[in-house]
């Protein structure tokens, strides 16, 4: 009968026995585990983040083209060292028509007995301004002749300008305001026999 030494010695002749191969070994001494993935697919792949790219690139260069574009443009249209000034008259009307309404001639028939209207004009500025004065026909009854019907325009208490309604054509006296004045009108409106039964409307404008 073995003994038990002798038992563990033949199972250890044993286990060498059936030993690996000596080619069939080999080292891990030096070899590196990491994966590399070298062609990467799907949303996030080379392809859309280049197109990605070329967008952003081109939008900087748009934005940048805008820009100069833009700015060359405003700067075409600023006045540049120049400050402009406006400057205003107050005109102050008789009524809130700016203007008269005559029902019928037949009060009004010469220049001692005619149809008043009055208007101030205010230079408050600190320069000359020159003005002129429209007047314009609103409205007028059927048949009325303008040749028939007068006018004397009066500055400060003077006569400046007179004639037939026929002759207007806008403009009726033009002329020049000295800073810090003001001007009093008053226009006068008559007619003949022969239209006492007819009327017109009439407005004023005072433009610098």
């Amino acid at each position: 009968m073995k003994s038990d030494n002798s038992v563990k010695e033949e199972v250890k002749e044993d286990t060498f026995k059936e030993e690996v191969p000596e080619e069939e070994l080999h080292s891990k001494l030096g070899v590196d585990d990491h994966i590399y993935v070298s062609g990467r697919k799907g949303i996030y792949g080379g392809s859309l983040l280049m197109i990605f790219a070329l967008l952003l690139a081109f939008s900087a260069l748009f934005a940048t083209f805008y820009g100069l574009v833009s700015l060359g443009s405003d700067l075409g249209k600023r006045d540049i060292g120049v400050h402009v000034d406006e400057y205003r008259l107050k005109v102050i009307h008789s009524n809130y028509d700016y203007g008269g309404k005559i029902e019928s001639f037949a009060n009004y028939t010469n220049s001692n007995k005619s149809f008043s209207y009055n208007f101030s004009v205010t230079n408050e500025n600190a320069v000359d301004l020159d003005y002129f004065i429209s007047l314009k026909i609103k409205n007028k009854s059927d048949g009325l002749d303008l040749g028939l019907v007068n006018y004397d325009l009066l500055r400060n208490g003077s006569s400046v300008k007179s004639g037939k309604m026929s002759e207007i054509k806008g403009n009726i006296f033009s002329t020049t305001i000295p800073k810090k004045s003001a001007d009093d009108y008053e226009i006068k409106i008559w007619g003949d026999n022969s239209i006492k039964d007819l009327g017109l409307k009439f407005k004023i404008e005072v433009v610098v």
